[in-house]
C-alpha cells in the first residue's frame, strides 16, 4: 500500500513538473495571448491571461484526481477481460501494473519539453496544442485540420503502443501467462476505453468549439 502511495505520488510529481516547464518555458504569456489579440482589447486579454493562470493552477491541483480515476478505470477494465482470476486482491495487483505503466507517458512530455527548448525555434500556440511526438501529427498540417480530429490523430501514437506493450508484459509476469493471453486481456477492454474517451472528447469538441 505504503509502495503504491510512493510510485503513484511520484508519477503526479515528475508528470506535473514536466507540464509546469513547459507551461512556463514554452507556452508564454505571449503565446497564450496570441489567439486572443485580433478580436479583444488589451483590457479584456489581459483579463483573459489573469483567469488563464487561475485554470492553470486549477488544472494543477485537480491532476493527481484524473491521474487517479485513468488508473482506477483502466485497472477495472482490464479486471472485467480477467474475469476467471477477477477478486480484489487481483484489481489491485492490475492496479500496481498499470500505475506502474503510466510513466510510459513521462516520455512525450520530455519530449515536448526539449523539442521547443531546443530544437524548434518559431512555432504558435497551435503547434504546442497539437505536438505529439510519434504521432499521426505527422501526417498532417494541424494548422488547416478541423479541431475535433486534432485530439484522436494525438492519440494514435508509439507511446499508446508501448503502453500496451507494458500493461501486457506486467499481466503476463504477475499472472505467469502468455504474452499473446496476456495481450488478449489487455488489447479489448484498453481499446473499448479508449475508444469511449475518443469519442465524448471529440463530441465535446463539435459541441464547443
Amino acid at each position: 500500500m505504503i509502495r503504491g502511495v510512493l510510485i503513484y505520488s511520484l508519477l503526479c510529481a515528475i508528470q506535473l513538473l514536466l507540464i509546469h516547464l513547459i507551461n512556463t518555458t514554452v507556452f508564454t504569456d505571449n503565446l497564450l495571448a496570441e489567439p486572443f489579440a485580433q478580436n479583444f482589447s488589451a483590457e479584456e486579454v489581459r483579463l483573459i491571461m489573469s483567469n488563464s493562470k487561475v485554470w492553470r493552477w486549477l488544472g494543477y491541483s485537480i491532476f493527481p484526481i484524473l491521474i487517479l480515476l485513468k488508473v482506477s478505470t483502466i485497472a477495472y477494465s482490464l479486471s472485467l477481460g480477467h474475469m476467471y482470476h477477477f477478486n480484489r486482491l487481483e484489481y489491485r495487483r492490475i492496479f500496481s501494473i498499470v500505475l506502474n505503466s503510466e510513466f510510459i507517458f513521462i516520455m512525450p512530455l520530455f519530449l515536448k519539453l526539449f523539442w521547443f527548448n531546443f530544437i524548434l525555434k518559431e512555432f504558435d500556440h497551435i503547434d504546442i496544442l497539437t505536438f505529439s511526438p510519434f504521432s499521426m501529427t505527422f501526417f498532417f498540417n494541424m494548422h488547416t485540420i478541423e479541431p475535433w480530429l486534432a485530439y484522436p490523430l494525438q492519440t494514435i501514437n508509439i507511446f499508446e503502443l508501448l503502453y500496451l506493450i507494458c500493461l501486457s508484459v506486467g499481466i503476463k509476469r504477475e499472472f505467469c501467462i502468455s504474452l499473446c493471453d496476456a495481450f488478449k486481456i489487455v488489447l479489448v477492454p484498453y481499446l473499448t476505453v479508449l475508444i469511449f474517451w475518443l469519442t465524448l472528447t471529440i463530441y465535446f469538441t463539435i459541441t464547443f468549439l
